[in-house]
């Protein structure tokens, strides 16, 4: 009993009295004021300092918790990209509402778990109150459903084990999986999770402005059924990685129905510009996929960590990853839909309450107004960078992605400039942007997307790369 009473003491300690978490709110809020306060100043990039040593395990005796927010400052806020900043065009932003916050914190606080209905089943009502509420913001018919995933990976992942369904093994190796050579490479890794890296695989030329090209997929699937094989999955784009490029959805669509081949819809960062009358002129056919993602990490402002998956036919995603076991038998209950019955996942975290917070707690009105801002401020973007001298943009953005480089023809020597333009604007800290190449060239990124980017952030970003210039 003794040593019963000591661990007992001991383990007591791991829980918080009333006035103990009203202490730790005490430290959180003002490590979050002073960190909010100072966001709107501080640099958009640190120089990246990498920690090659090990970091010492934890120790036996407790530490303050003052002191263990002050050691995660010091490590991870001050080296590399600042992604809440609004002076972050780097990649593809989102930012982190800060009410989202609230929901991660009171949902891991609480720790309900939403991946069976009978374990809690408001907090599998509210995660299907998203996927319906993303149902029906998309127009697709109510056989659809779909699941939340840690992101736009995990949901391609789960697309592909749906689609892979629709065929028997045996019938896989004979069968072509079509995507265009700007699709995101999450897609090329879900066919190799899923089994899938030996089955015919056609990468579809993108035409000048980034958009898979319709003569040459058309081109390619007369070709493959001419060679007795037959087409199965094409991967179309709303909104590429590089140029926020728009595939041809429709005409996809109309393709895919003729030659039942199943259409899935990469919409990780464009997909919820649909949310707004620009964006869903220029989105059209979005509507009409097998299976479509999106992250709201990027258009929904939300925290990393939160990717969609839907599939038009949710029955058959249910069917492709349901697994049924006695030790869960006390929490099955018919006619609801478990989202453990859609994805990959079992224990999970109750990710939805952070967008279900978000979605309650500001409107949709000031969501869209956001995304609408960041489409005027990329066009903005493109006109100002295109009256800079020396700099060449590659196309008008389609969303919010602007692409420019130093002018020039020769390769290696533009490629240079563009190098040591990149090295200039990263170096100065006042604002994220990123590279990638198009057609052999060096490209730097400005993409407009966090919610915390408003006029005052690009003008700064259009000085700065014109600053760098003639420095």
């Amino acid at each position: 009993m003794k040593e019963l009473e000591k661990l007992e003491a001991l383990s007591r300690t791991l829980d918080y009295s009333a006035e103990q978490w009203k202490e730790a709110m005490k430290l959180c809020d003002s490590f979050g004021q002073n960190y909010l306060s100072a966001l709107s100043k501080s640099p958009a990039f640190f120089p990246v300092k990498l920690f090659v040593e090990g970091r010492p395990t934890p120790s036996e005796s407790p530490e303050p918790l003052a002191k263990v927010i002050s050691d995660f400052s010091e490590l991870a806020l001050e080296s590399g990209i600042e992604p809440t900043s609004g002076r972050f065009f780097g990649y593809i932003p989102g930012g982190g509402l800060p009410v989202a916050a609230i929901g991660d914190m009171i949902a891991a606080l609480t720790n309900r778990y939403s991946g069976v209905a009978g374990a809690c089943p408001g907090a599998v009502e509210i995660e299907n109150q998203v996927m319906k509420w993303i149902r029906l913001l998309l127009d697709w018919p109510e056989t659809s459903w779909g699941t939340l995933q840690s992101g736009g990976s995990m949901a391609t992942l789960t697309a592909i084990v749906a689609a892979r369904s629709t065929r028997k093994t045996q019938d896989w190796f004979n069968s072509v999986i079509y995507c265009s050579e700007e699709a995101h490479h999450c897609f090329h890794k879900a066919l190799l999770i899923a089994g899938l890296q030996d089955v015919p695989f056609r990468k579809i030329k993108a035409d000048s402005r980034g958009r898979l090209l319709m003569s040459h997929l058309k081109e390619q699937i007369d070709l493959d059924k001419s060679d007795g094989l037959s087409p199965w999955i094409l991967c179309a784009t709303a909104g590429t990685t590089n140029l926020g490029a728009i595939d041809p959805l429709k005409e996809c669509h109309e393709i895919c129905q003729q030659e039942k081949i199943w259409m899935h819809i990469d919409a990780a960062y464009g997909g919820f510009f649909w949310l707004t009358e620009k964006g869903k002129k220029r989105l059209q056919g979005l509507e009409f996929g097998d299976s479509l993602v999106l992250d709201p990490h990027k258009g929904l402002f939300q925290p990393y960590g939160l990717g969609i998956v839907i599939v038009r036919e949710g029955d058959l995603l249910r069917k492709s990853l349901v697994s049924r076991a006695a030790y869960l038998q006390d929490l099955a209950k018919e006619g609801v839909s478990s989202p453990g019955d859609y994805s990959l996942e079992l224990t999970r975290h109750f990710r939805a309450l952070r967008l279900w917070f978000s979605l309650k707690a500001y409107g949709m009105k000031a969501i869209r107004a956001a995304l609408d801002e960041k489409l005027l401020l990329a066009d903005y973007l493109f006109s100002e960078l295109s009256q800079i001298s020396g700099i060449k943009l590659f196309a008008e953005p389609e969303l919010s992605i602007v692409a420019f480089r130093c002018e020039g023809t020769d390769k290696d020597s533009t490629n240079q400039k563009t190098t040591e333009l990149l090295a200039k604007i990263l170096n100065g800290g006042k604002i994220h942007l990123s590279s990638t190449t198009i057609q052999g060239f060096l490209y730097l990124r400005l993409c407009v997307l966090s919610f915390r980017t408003h006029f005052e952030d690009v003008q700064i970003s259009i000085e700065v790369v014109r600053d760098s210039l003639v420095q």
